[in-house]
């Protein structure tokens, strides 16, 4: 009983303490450090420095830059700028490939790529697309790179888009006739099935954009591939697709490696400072919110979705955050009475940033504070002053006292709260959400379609949830604005009413249903210039809120480790940039997050990608019409679905 007492006792002089605190000088000046130090801190991908192998754009040798020293060589400026602008200023080193258009070197080259791609995604192929032919064909193509004993990291179904003018796009197609024609002089009947119609390589011109031809794509772990091999490499694919009346679809070779999402532990998203709503993002329940284990706390997933199954509720996220490659891959069920694997609202390093971040928002609502108090002061005297400026200076005062009162209400509430989270939630046990009870072996290769199985369920502590619990729902986060929200709609000129929201709010999006392995290829929006896109959306701790573009052709994906490789069938997912800035979909840190397309369907579940091993070009995610099969038949009567 006296220790009862004396604990109370304790928290509430730390209580009362803490609240003197947040209102004294010191506080203001150690929440103005925090708000620099938020500031100094650049994206992750900016900051991230990378091993010599993969730095493909800046080579140290430029001397000859365009002087291949083989037939079947691409120079160096071709290999390092080719694909420049899939990711950042960079793009993958090209070691070969088919296609015919010609790389124009800009006159004066100052290290700066004369254009940027991107990629597009392929929904349809009057061939491939029949009688899942490209499953055959793609693993075809595997076993040929097997056969030539190529290490490579994906093959995918792409094209390739870019800037580019009329007369340039007329020189590409009358490329390919030339071309056509000198490759085609063997068997009459194979002339004439290469020339009918829908079956031969063009350029299409879109606006401003030329779109490639359908390209296989295929990754290749940094310097094991030499230009000769891809070359013959490319001849046995080129082959295998001829065998199936195939003669539209080019073949390229670039370096990249497949790296798993999961990685060690990220920032958490920082505070909003609008008072009429939940302070602090991510205690509400939604989409992305991010978790870790208790025992290590240094490695960091994402609550992919929710799902109830009668009055219990559980939460999904990736496997590997929980169960390390180095634990072994055995499957986990929680047994009655045995000690439980817990987890925790956020680890150490995000917690610490999480405060950082507050403090950081209190630091620039005060001083905004400040500056209306002074506005407040300046047009009540002139105001007071009289004369043919007192009406405006009148207005202005009051204009500026709402703005005041506005924030000195948030400041205030952002200073509870952020004593409020001091107390209650500094220690990790105090942030234990749940427990794990099921975690099946980690797959690359699980029947029948060969998707990844990277399952861990976590049964939720309800008592913690259910005031907040607004169920499957993607919240845009802080830094989307109803401005940007709307324009991403009107932008991409989606056919569906705003009103598809419901009530939950204008930036967010209510899960409605599992996206049919059917619908993968029947896009649901289309792009600025017409052409169809199905746009996707993902919440994440490292990235937050980014916009991609689902690919409607499965992609093999083999990822590399010391006790040999895993192989796995994955939906890829392109980056797409709605505004100015750009970055990957997804990064390290971001595994188990769920992508969803802009009509609130279930898309997959992120768990890797390929490209730079922090900066992938290609994010994949297992299908969330196969994955929540899997659930539903561990977990009977599991729904999606809150009726409150």
């Amino acid at each position: 009983m006296n220790d009862i007492l004396a604990m109370q006792s304790a928290r509430r002089i730390a209580c009362e303490w803490l609240e003197s605190y947040v209102q004294s000088e010191e506080f203001n000046n150690r929440c103005d450090e925090c708000a620099t130090q938020i500031a100094q801190v650049r994206t992750f991908y900016d900051i991230r420095s990378f091993n010599s192998q993969y730095d493909y754009y800046y080579d140290d040798d430029d001397s000859e830059a365009d002087s291949p020293k083989s037939p079947h060589d691409v120079s160096k400026l071709e290999a390092r700028c080719y694909y420049a602008g899939l990711f950042d200023r960079r793009g993958p080193k090209l070691i070969f490939r088919t296609s015919k258009d010609k790389y124009v070197v800009p006159d004066e080259y100052n290290d700066s790529p004369s254009r940027y791609v991107k990629l597009r995604p392929v929904y349809e192929h009057h061939k491939l697309g029949e009688n899942n032919l490209w499953e055959t064909v793609r693993e075809q193509v595997v076993k040929l790179l097997d056969q030539r004993n190529i290490l490579h990291s994906s093959v995918d179904l792409v094209r390739f888009c870019w800037p580019e003018t009329s007369d340039r796009v007329d020189e590409f197609n009358k490329a390919v006739v030339e071309a056509n024609a000198r490759e085609n002089q063997e068997e009459s009947e194979d002339k004439a099935e290469s020339h009918d119609a829908g079956n031969v390589k063009a350029y299409a011109k879109y606006g401003d954009l030329v779109i490639t031809p359908i390209t296989i794509w295929i990754g290749v772990l940094p310097d094991t591939l030499t230009s000769e091999l891809a070359f013959q490499s490319s001849n046995d694919v080129l082959a295998l697709l001829k065998q199936h009346g195939i003669f539209d679809v080019d073949v390229a070779y670039r370096e990249s490696v497949a790296v798993d999402l999961a990685g060690s532990e990220t920032f958490a998203p920082v505070a909003n400072d609008h008072p009429s709503k939940d302070i602090i993002y991510p205690l509400p329940t939604a989409l992305g919110l991010p978790i870790a284990d208790l025992r290590t706390r240094n490695m960091q997933g994402t609550i992919a979705f929710y799902f109830k199954v009668g009055s219990d509720l559980y939460g999904v996220t990736s496997r590997r955050v929980f169960f390390p490659e180095y634990s072994g891959n055995i499957g986990y069920t929680y047994e009655t009475g045995s000690q439980k694997q817990e987890v925790i609202l956020m680890g150490e390093a995000a917690f610490k940033h999480f405060l950082l971040s507050v403090q950081a928002q209190m630091s620039s609502l005060r001083k905004k504070t400040e500056m209306y108090a002074r506005y407040v002061a300046e047009f009540l005297v002139a105001a007071e002053k009289g004369g043919p400026g007192a009406k405006e200076a009148t207005r202005r005062m009051k204009e500026n006292q709402g703005k005041l009162d506005k924030g000195q209400a948030a400041l205030s509430e952002l200073k509870k709260f952020f004593v409020k989270v001091k107390l209650e939630w500094s220690d990790p046990k105090d942030r234990v959400i749940g427990y794990i009870v099921w975690a099946p072996p980690f797959g690359g290769a699980s029947a029948p379609h060969s998707y990844t199985r990277d399952i861990c369920v976590i049964k939720l502590d309800k008592k913690k949830f259910t005031r907040k619990l607004i169920g499957n729902m993607l919240d845009f986060g802080p830094e989307w604005d109803v401005t940007k929200y709307y324009g991403l709609y009107t932008g991409l000129q989606l056919d569906v009413p705003f009103e598809h929201n419901g009530l939950t709010g204008p930036l967010q999006i209510p899960l409605r249903g599992v996206l049919s392995s059917a619908d993968v290829r029947k896009p649901a929006s289309k792009d600025r210039s017409g052409q169809p896109l199905h746009h996707v959306l993902q919440r994440a701790p490292t990235t937050l809120t980014t916009v991609g573009c689902l690919s409607g052709f499965e992609s093999h994906v083999r990822k590399y480790s010391a006790a040999g490789h895993v192989d796995s069938v994955e939906l890829p997912i392109f980056k797409y940039d709605v505004d100015d800035k750009t970055g990957p979909f997804a990064q390290r840190g971001d595994s188990g997050s769920l992508v969803v397309d802009l009509l609130g369907r279930s898309v997959a579940l992120l768990n890797s990608g390929t490209g730079r091993p922090y900066l992938p070009d290609i994010t994949y995610g297992t299908p969330m019409h196969w994955l929540w099969d899997v659930i539903q038949t561990q977990f009977p009567g599991a729904s999606l679905y809150f009726d409150s």
